[in-house]
């Protein structure tokens, strides 16, 4: 009782981490990057904001499950991490396929991010039916509460990217 107590603090802890800290850097760095990764590439290659973005909540959003796929792992089920994979798989290279058929690398972020909404929510309902056998109770409300705090930044930067908002114009 007193670990599952603790084991739910440092899962508080990590997922306030992510909402106060990593998220809000991910609005900061929309301004920012544009103008580093043309002095990285030298002007050589095109940034694609909208495909930065997109990458960037694929991350957060596995982020934000990283502590349940760690459960997960460590009670060794192989047949369902290996079912997740696949189904990874198979999202990811229909957008690529769909991606080449309308040369848009866009799609291709697209297919990542919607294939980490998946496993997000399969990650959380697995984690419920494992963790309530082990007569584990932990909070999930946290983690829709991250979820729901992504999916409002999500929507201040597609604004901010929707104007081209530029801090370093003039």
């Amino acid at each position: 009782k007193k670990k599952i107590k603790l084991f739910q603090l440092y899962l508080e802890i990590y997922l306030t981490i992510l909402i106060f800290l990593f998220f809000p850097t991910l609005i900061v760095l929309q301004f920012f990057t544009p103008k580093l990764f043309n002095l990285w590439t030298l002007g050589k290659i095109v940034f694609d904001d909208k495909l930065f973005l997109i990458l960037n909540f694929s991350v957060l959003i596995y982020s934000i499950s990283f502590p349940l796929r760690i459960i997960l792992q460590s009670k060794n089920l192989i047949f369902f991490n290996l079912k997740i994979s696949i189904l990874y798989i198979i999202i990811v290279i229909t957008f690529i396929w769909i991606a080449n058929l309308k040369s848009e690398i866009f799609l291709i972020g697209m297919g990542i991010l919607f294939s980490e909404f998946i496993n997000f929510f399969i990650i959380i309902n697995k984690s419920k039916k494992i963790l309530s056998k082990d007569k584990m109770q932990i909070n999930f409300k946290i983690f829709y509460i991250c979820f729901i705090n992504l999916s409002f930044i999500s929507y201040i930067c597609f604004f901010f990217i929707k104007d081209k908002i530029d801090v370093f114009e003039t």
